[in-house]
């Protein structure tokens, strides 16, 4: 059985362009000018990392599977994780680092802009989890299940996921309040797995004007 590995010296690579169109503000004005100020900070603060564990598939009874010890449960385990014989733990986050916001990032609208800029940074550390996946593992296609993200797989499941993980939280800094949220907030934990196609926990969800949503809701998907 393999152990965590943690993946700390990931680059934070976040394009001004793109930053500007998801908060949609015009190149050449004054809030585009303060975002860009505060995008050039926030590279040099950021510190994005992410925690992965390798785990066999041991068991089935029922809803309920022994991974590596740990029993998770949920319906949207059943469904996607039959045959697998292997998944992925996965643990990314921002970093602490871009707790620490600017003074001016402390208006509503501005803090908008730097929790944009902290997504974009989660985004850099799931990029890194999902790319050691493929490139060590030698898998061709994952698919992601978030606790909480579906209602056949609940938050609960957040206590089961970190236990997997092992000291790699604790290593990169990422830690479970009494409501089973992650501090820091722009964090991302996953059971990973291998799968015929890309499937995103997207096509379960309804709120359409989620800023984050990667696909369409699919309604085939509803009450599964």
């Amino acid at each position: 059985m393999s152990e965590t590995v943690v993946l700390e010296d990931i680059a934070f690579e976040a394009e001004l362009g793109r930053l500007l169109g998801r908060l949609r503000l015009k190149p050449g004005t004054a809030d585009a000018k303060q975002a860009r100020d505060f995008l050039e900070r926030a590279r040099a603060m950021a510190r994005p990392k992410a925690a992965v564990r390798a785990a066999a598939v041991e068991r089935w009874e029922g809803n309920r599977v022994m991974i590596a010890g740990q029993a998770f449960e949920g319906r949207a385990l059943r469904e996607n994780l039959q045959g697998v014989e292997r998944v992925f733990g996965l643990l990314a986050t921002c970093g602490a680092e871009l707790e620490e916001r600017p003074a001016e990032a402390n208006e509503p609208l501005t803090q908008y802009w730097w929790d944009a800029i902290g997504e974009e940074a989660l985004q850099c550390a799931v990029a890194a989890a999902e790319g050691y996946i493929l490139g060590v593992w030698g898998v061709k296609t994952i698919s992601l299940l978030c606790p909480g993200a579906l209602p056949d797989w609940p938050i609960e499941e957040q206590r089961p996921l970190f236990a997997l993980l092992g000291e790699g939280p604790g290593r990169i800094g990422v830690r479970l309040t009494k409501s089973l949220l992650m501090l820091p907030a722009k964090s991302l934990s996953a059971m990973v797995f291998p799968s015929q196609r890309r499937l995103e926990p997207c096509e379960r969800c309804r709120r359409q004007k989620c800023p984050a949503r990667r696909a369409p809701y699919d309604a085939a998907h509803h009450g599964r």
